[in-house]
Parts: C-alpha cells; structure tokens; sequence
C-alpha cells in the first residue's frame, strides 16, 4: 500500500524490511538490497536504463516543451502553463524557458545571473528573480534525473526495497553535502526489473509530494519522462489530492 510505502521512508538508522541498516553516510557503499547491489550501483544501472551515463555526459543541449497543469484541493484548475525549455551544458551553462502560451514570459540564467522578461518588458524586481532563479534550477533538477544522482556531493543512501501496486522497487534516499537543517527532502524508486525511475517523493518545508513517471519518451537516445503526476501528502504519508499534471513533448538533443 503507498500509505505504508511512503510512511516507511524515514531516517538512514532506519531497520527496513529487507532487514537493511545502514549506520551513516560512510558506509552507504556497505548498504545493500536482497541482491547485493549498493544504492549507487542501483542509480548506476538506471542511468544505463535511461540512456547511458556515456551518453549523457556527451550531451551539449536539450531541448524540450512542457505543460504544467496545477490543480487546487478541491479539483479545480488553478493554472496552464505551456513552456519551450532549453539547457545547454557546454559551453558554459544556460538555462532558458520561454512560454508557448498568452503568458509571454522568458527565463534567463547564465552562469547564475537571471533574466526575466514580461511581455517584453525586463523585470528587475530581486523578489521575482529569484522565484525565476529557483524555477528554473527546479527545472534543471527534474529532468537530469536520474543522472544527476551520480554528481559530486551527493549522498545516495539505500533504504531498502518496497512493493508498490504490485511491483518491487529500490528505495533510494538523497541528500546534498551542503544540506542545511530544512533541506529538502529527496528519494527515488527505481524498478527492480529494469532500474527505470518510476517514482520520487520530496519533502519540503510546507508540504510533502509524491510524483508518478506515467509514461516515457523514447524519440532519442535517452528515456526521458513523458507524462507525470504529482500528489500532495498528508502527514501519515497518503494522498490527498492531485496537484499536479505534466507533459513532456518534442524532446531534442545535441552532442559535443
């Protein structure tokens, strides 16, 4: 059941049902499933399951549109959003998302300094520039997973293996070296069978969400998420209502 599932995701001094313990983040290569696979070896295998970690690291661009539908509590439609997004890797990294919509915003970020326009129009408000800042990194997050997983100074901590409707997954927890107190939260679940990345839940300061990869897009080289799902959580770890929908389309690469 998702309710135990994710009420299971606790601390890495947790005992789990595999009958896995791991005591800190210096042994986080000891921790290990049924099979005897340590949590970076199960992001290894899906980074293979997703394209290839060879692959990605050769990537000079990626480029991609997205829609974002929000949804209130109570099932309305908060918002639609439909956006073009580009990251370039090399040379120098820049992340750029314009909307296909009424909207007219672009998002700007090159080397950390940010640019937001409205409707052609510059907004310098420091306020607004860091909700861009902070979009747009988000937005780099999601879709360099699971590659990003292998980056420097990540902490990948095994927490076991969990059934979910049906199927076995590794449950593999995320923190950053850098990580302050109220950090968030991260973990992924990988399938046994062929390591895709189906599911991640996050913990932030105000809320907790669990995310569903529905679907995945196969038009290049690399597995990349197609169609996904959010849902806010209670505090015991259920459901409560969906708050987010999201499609991936028109996925393009370019190699060094």
């Amino acid at each position: 059941m998702l309710m135990t599932i994710i009420a299971g995701m606790i601390t890495i001094k947790s005992i789990m049902k595999t009958g896995v313990i791991c005591f800190g983040f210096l042994f986080i290569t000891a921790c290990k499933t049924n099979d005897n696979l340590t949590a970076v070896q199960i992001v290894e295998r899906s980074c293979e399951a997703h394209g290839g970690l060879n692959n990605w690291k050769n990537i000079k661009s990626l480029s991609f549109d997205k829609s974002t539908r929000l949804y209130n509590a109570d099932g309305s439609i908060e918002s639609d959003v439909d956006q073009h997004q580009l990251i370039t890797f090399s040379p120098g990294r820049t992340i750029r998302i314009n909307s296909i919509d009424s909207s007219k915003m672009s998002l700007f970020l090159n080397e950390g300094v940010v640019q937001k326009q409205l409707n052609g129009q510059l907004v310098n408000d420091s306020t607004e520039l860091e909700k861009a800042k902070r979009a747009m990194l988000a937005a780099e997050y999601v879709i360099k997973q699971p590659f990003a997983l292998l980056d420097k100074g990540v902490e990948l901590t095994l927490e076991g293996e969990e059934d979910i409707e049906g199927k076995t997954y590794y449950a593999v927890s995320v923190t950053y070296e850098n990580d302050e107190p109220d950090a968030d939260k991260w973990a992924y679940y990988f399938n046994k069978n062929d390591y895709t990345l189906s599911y991640n839940k996050v913990v932030l300061a105000d809320h907790s969400s669990w995310v569903e990869n529905l679907t995945y897009d196969t038009n290049t080289d690399f597995k990349f998420n197609a169609r996904r799902k959010s849902y806010r959580l209670n505090e015991k770890g259920e459901k409560t209502y969906l708050r987010a929908e999201y499609y991936y389309r028109n996925y393009k690469t370019t190699t060094l």
